[in-house]
C-alpha cells in the first residue's frame, strides 16, 4: 500500500486489520509508522518517556481505536489525533510526576495522610506484599 492509496483500499485495510489479519497490521504500521514517529519525536523533546515508547503506545491505542473508526472521514487525521492524545498524555502525566502526584499505580503508602476518608488506606501497587503493607499502616494509625 502507497500514500496515494484510494478510500476503497484504506477501508479495506482497516476492515482486515479489525479482522485480525496479521499482515494487514503489518501494511498498516509500515503506512503509519513515519507519521506517528514525527508526531511522537515532537513531543519527545519535553517528556522523559523514550521516543519508542510513546511510538508503542500510540500505535496499541491506534489498534484499540481502529474499531470505532468512521470509515467515512479520513484514516490519516484519525491516527494523528490518536498520535496526538497519547503525545499530550506524556506529558501531562510527565508533569504530574514532577508534581509528586499523577500515577495512581505509583502512590505511596502514608499512614499519616489525613486527606483520605478515615481509615482508608492507600496502597503502592508496586508494594511487594500489599497485606504486610496494609497491616502496618492500620497499625500507625491506632499508635497515631
Amino acid at each position: 500500500m502507497s500514500l496515494t492509496d484510494t478510500p476503497s483500499e484504506i477501508i479495506g485495510l482497516v476492515r482486515r486489520c479489525n479482522e485480525g489479519d496479521e499482515q494487514a497490521w503489518e501494511q498498516f504500521y509500515a503506512r503509519y509508522v513515519g507519521m506517528v514517529s514525527r508526531v511522537a519525536r515532537r513531543y519527545s523533546t519535553h517528556v522523559s518517556r523514550d521516543l519508542e515508547d510513546i511510538v508503542q503506545e500510540a500505535f496499541v491505542h491506534i489498534f484499540n481505536a481502529l474499531k470505532n473508526y468512521d470509515t467515512g472521514r479520513p484514516l490519516d487525521p484519525f491516527v494523528l489525533e490518536i498520535t496526538r492524545n497519547v503525545c499530550i498524555g506524556c506529558l501531562r502525566r510527565d508533569a504530574a510526576e514532577k508534581r509528586g502526584g499523577g500515577n495512581p499505580g505509583r502512590l505511596s503508602l502514608d499512614p499519616h495522610d489525613t486527606t483520605d476518608d478515615e481509615g482508608a488506606v492507600v496502597l503502592s501497587s508496586n508494594a511487594d506484599n500489599a497485606e504486610t503493607a496494609l497491616m502496618k499502616a492500620q497499625e500507625a494509625r491506632l499508635v497515631r
